[in-house]
């Protein structure tokens, strides 16, 4: 039994020092690299450093009304072109056919990726 202890020892040793000798320079050395290529995006202050994991959920909270108001002007559009749709050509006709199965499409695939890829049930 103790040779099999010695021996998974000596074979652990033998794995970090390859790791340390070998893996951990190299890694050590892309790290600095790293540092150095993008040392003004380095925060050196603590204080301001806390504040940003806030500053970027908020900054990215404060993006939403406008994105809201965009997507309501779209929606805005959109209802006015079905309101008109006597007066659509045939192509504008075939693109919205087309959005409306295309959407239809990526619903049943959610729903097939949602029952775990089983085809079965529908």
């Amino acid at each position: 039994m103790s040779r099999y202890v010695h021996k998974a020892r000596t074979l652990a040793l033998e794995g970090a020092s390859t790791v340390t000798n070998t893996i951990l320079p190299n890694l050590k050395k892309s790290l600095e690299t790293s540092i150095t290529k993008n040392a003004e995006y380095i925060v050196k202050d603590e204080a301001a450093a806390a504040k940003l994991p806030k500053q970027l959920v908020y900054t990215n909270l404060a993006r939403v009304p406008k994105a809201i108001e965009i997507a309501e002007k779209e929606a805005k559009m959109v209802k006015e072109q079905w309101a008109k749709v006597d007066e659509m050509n045939v192509k504008e006709l075939g693109v919205a056919a087309l959005f409306g199965l295309e959407t239809y499409a990526w619903f049943c695939v959610g729903e097939i990726i949602g029952r775990g890829g089983s085809l079965t049930g529908y």
